[in-house]
């Protein structure tokens, strides 16, 4: 759908840009920008919805996991715990077994953080700045076509 006009004819097959008033210029150069932020607007929604089914999907699959990880993680601590308390007292035994545990969680924590940080959709930001350089430029092209015709 992406259109570029290389020569001087308008959009619109009306003729020549140079002949035609600076007044109709600018509302082509509005009406356009008007058009393709819209445009724009519209792409950044519909990723920014694909992005949050995607996170919505890796969500779920995390939570299920994370359930039956927990259980087994629960039996593997009373596991290591019972073999602790053969060689030291029951309470120390617990301790250092909840030390491993909450040191590994930690860790898995921080992993997660960094993940989750890095949701973010780039094409309609880098999108966004070109066309806003676009029009910035074509502002300027239309100004300086009506200063050296003036």
């Amino acid at each position: 759908m992406e259109r570029r006009y290389e020569s001087r004819e308008s959009p619109r097959g009306d003729g020549d840009l140079r002949a035609m008033p600076t007044g109709d210029l600018v509302k082509d150069v509005l009406a356009n920008a008007q058009i393709l932020l819209r445009e724009e607007i519209r792409l950044a929604k519909a990723e920014v919805r694909e992005e949050a089914k995607k996170a919505g999907r890796a969500g779920a699959a995390f939570g299920a996991g994370g359930v039956l990880v927990h259980t087994a993680l629960l039996a593997f601590a009373a596991f290591l715990i019972a073999v602790g308390w053969g060689l030291m007292p029951l309470w120390l035994s617990a301790l250092i077994v909840c030390a491993i545990f909450a040191a590994a969680g930690g860790i898995a924590l921080f992993y997660g953080k960094k993940r989750v940080e890095t949701l973010e959709p780039k094409r309609p930001v880098q999108s966004l700045k070109e066309d806003r350089k676009w029009a910035r430029d074509t502002m300027q092209s239309v100004k300086s076509h009506r200063h050296a015709n003036a």
